[in-house]
């Protein structure tokens, strides 16, 4: 334990397994249900999408733009993940300081950046955990954690994983536009 860095600290200490997990600015994630998902435009033409259920077996959920047809490339099983793969390949209508979840309001993308991604880890980490418990109470007499548990620890990786792909695409649009004005700043100069 001397060797393990300053900011990390031992989560869980169950049946023998020891889970390290890096320390974030929080893991209270916000007031917003993580099942929720507002569906984002279309990045496209700037329609309204809706939800799909499929009716095959099993029952499937894929999100489609009412405007030019626009469709995530695969169903889902549930509506909550239909909803966050829309928005994935969406991220031209979104604003990762919009996000219901995270705190990330006022965050510049670097500050946005390092928080999620130490939210990401200790969330890919507990969801890993709470799957070797489950498997452990079935050899056991152990109390495993609920599958609503898991589903929500999964909703909010999800959402971690589209603030990251969002704070990405804001850092790369600040960098084309910065670009782009000095370019436009070297042009007025040689005039």
């Amino acid at each position: 334990m001397n060797t393990l860095k300053r900011n990390v600290s031992v989560f869980s200490k169950n049946y023998g397994l020891i889970a390290i997990i890096e320390k974030t600015d929080t893991l209270a994630y916000g007031e917003h249900e993580p099942f929720s998902v507002p569906l984002a435009l279309c990045d496209s033409c700037q329609g309204k999408a809706q939800l799909q259920k499929q009716i095959q077996e099993p029952i499937r959920w894929l999100v489609a733009c009412k405007g030019c047809g626009k469709k995530a490339n695969q169903a889902q099983k549930r509506p909550w993940q239909a909803a966050l793969k829309w928005n994935e390949i969406n991220l031209g209508t979104q604003d990762y300081k919009a996000l219901l979840l995270f705190g990330l309001s006022n965050a510049s993308t670097d500050d946005a950046r390092h928080k999620m991604s130490g939210i990401r880890r200790n969330l890919e980490l507990r969801k890993n955990l709470a799957g070797i418990e489950r498997t452990i109470a079935g050899h056991t007499n152990k109390k495993a954690p609920g599958k609503q548990y898991q589903q929500k620890l999964d909703a909010y990786l999800q959402w971690s994983i589209l603030a990251l792909r969002l704070i990405k695409s804001s850092k790369i649009k600040s960098m084309k536009e910065l670009r782009q004005n000095k370019g436009s700043e070297g042009a007025i100069l040689k005039t």
